[in-house]
């Protein structure tokens, strides 16, 4: 929902955006979107959607493995595809399921698999790192664990628990730019 109340839903099932405009009373539907180069693309499971104070909707197009920032027209502005750092190798997908925007313009996302906490992209869209990653707690069963793999064979250290952090599962930013988070828990 934005300022003067509009509401954008992510309509994952059926690949699209919908924007409820509130003074007109009339809902539009973005499901075709025009890439910085002309082509036409269209959404694969979006997920999270926020919209900044400017009007710019960023969308989390998950099962296309992208961010895109476009106007309300569908003319996509920028795109953001996994990052470039030691932190995404190739064997890990960026899967952005969850997206948030701060004051200046940072996005924060949550991406499937991504335990490190939010991936954090400046407002031109580099990655900046990573923000707000939960401690995992030193309880008795992962101190005896770590001492257990000082001892036993690489193969049977795979077989054992691996402890970390909880997995971000939804962001919201205050007007102040405080960042909240939510997280599932396993317990």
């Amino acid at each position: 929902v934005d300022k003067n109340g509009n509401i954008y839903i992510a309509d994952t099932q059926n690949n699209r955006i919908v924007f409820i405009n509130k003074i007109e009373n009339k809902a539009t539907v973005l499901k075709n979107f025009i890439m910085p180069d002309g082509s036409i693309t269209q959404l694969k499971k979006p997920e999270g959607i926020c919209i900044d104070k400017k009007g710019c909707l960023y969308i989390c197009d998950t099962e296309n493995n992208r961010i895109l920032l476009t106007n309300l027209s569908g003319k996509v502005e920028r795109v953001i595809l996994k990052p470039e750092s030691a932190y995404f190798t190739d064997t890990i997908e960026f899967i952005p399921t969850k997206i948030a925007v701060d004051s200046v313009g940072n996005l924060y996302v949550s991406a499937t698999g991504v335990y490190q906490g939010l991936t954090m992209f400046s407002d031109t869209g580099d990655f900046i790192g990573f923000y707000g990653a939960e401690e995992v707690a030193a309880t008795a069963d992962v101190i005896a664990d770590y001492i257990w793999k000082q001892f036993i064979t690489e193969e049977q250290r795979k077989e054992m628990a691996n402890y970390v952090p909880n997995e971000v599962c939804n962001i919201f930013i205050s007007d102040e730019d405080f960042v909240f988070t939510v997280t599932n828990s396993h317990y």
